[in-house]
């Protein structure tokens, strides 16, 4: 089966299927979802199932990867990956960065050269969509 690409929309989204991130991914499938980002600016990847050493791989392929500065919510063994959650750890204490990403931000846009994206893998969605 090979890759298709269907907008989310007239203006943002795509969603991307007949891809397995967590395979090798050949460079002409690797092409054809950069083309897909660059067209629709937004990529979704329904129904995966990554490990973190497969998320930073797939990751690598855009390009190097920034390690994020608050380095308390990185996943451990992982600085690659940041985690975003409303969870709470037992005692009460947060598991990442408070209010992560309710608000409009851009990531790193503070640099010389800012981050070109950032790829996000949810481990626990809604069960309806818009929640």
């Amino acid at each position: 089966m090979g890759v298709s690409v269907t907008p989310l929309s007239d203006t943002l989204g795509a969603e991307i299927g007949g891809v397995d991130l967590s395979d090798i991914i050949d460079d002409s499938i690797m092409g054809e979802i950069e083309d897909a980002f660059f067209d629709h600016s937004v990529v979704l990847f329904r129904d995966q199932d990554l490990t973190p050493e497969r998320h930073i791989s797939f990751s690598r392929r855009f390009g190097p990867l920034e390690i994020h500065v608050s380095k308390q919510y990185l996943l451990p063994g992982h600085q690659e990956i940041l985690v975003l959650s409303n969870e709470r750890n037992s005692d009460g204490s947060r598991v990442s960065i408070a209010d992560g990403g309710t608000g409009w931000h851009s990531d790193l846009s503070y640099m010389e050269r800012p981050a070109m994206g950032s790829l996000l893998y949810a481990v626990d969605t809604p069960d309806e969509p818009g929640i």
